[in-house]
């Protein structure tokens, strides 16, 4: 059972992706980040011992410090960041309590570099990427002077023919 201020993988993989989704912070040292260089989808490494000068940067009101086992450095951290007026919990049992139940854990060697802002390209349910992928064509010369995005539909016709329309609206 889970203390007032730890948060089990049962309810945290529940949060993941979701806009009330809390900073993830993965603290374990590098002996044990090497034995498995995973982390937790949108998780952050943070060295421990830089606490103080890393916990201002945080864009976030709420954290969920993730150590090997979610005893020592997760729970000093925590302290840390709380002392920061950040509510932080500590993942229960923590990455080791995270992989043994089977949840996902992508290798630091897939995450993308961050920007000057510290953001990535991680798409979530909350903030899907939509608009990149099926909108190239919004900044068209042709979309900014007709304010439409230009459209083709493919539609069969009474013989059987495949035919493209400019337009979908228009019949």
């Amino acid at each position: 059972m889970s203390s007032r201020l730890e948060i089990s993988p049962e309810k945290l993989v529940r949060l993941i992706g979701t806009p009330k989704c809390p900073a993830l912070i993965d603290v374990r040292m590098d002996e044990d980040f090497d034995e498995d260089p995973r982390l937790l989808p949108g998780s952050v490494r943070r060295d421990y011992r830089n606490v103080q000068e890393w916990a201002a940067e945080l864009d976030s009101d709420s954290a969920v410090v993730i150590c090997h086992r979610g005893k020592k450095l997760s729970c000093g951290v925590a302290a840390w960041l709380r002392n920061y007026g950040i509510a932080a919990d500590v993942l229960e049992g923590g990455f080791e309590a995270w992989a043994e139940g089977g949840y996902a854990a992508v290798p630091a060697s897939a995450v993308p570099e961050r920007d000057a802002s510290g953001r990535t390209v991680w798409v979530t349910r909350a903030r899907p990427k939509i608009d990149r992928i099926a909108c190239p064509l919004a900044d068209s010369p042709l979309c900014r002077s007709t304010g439409r995005l230009p459209v083709r539909v493919a539609t069969r016709g009474r013989d059987g023919c495949r035919a493209l329309r400019r337009d979908p609206l228009r019949h």
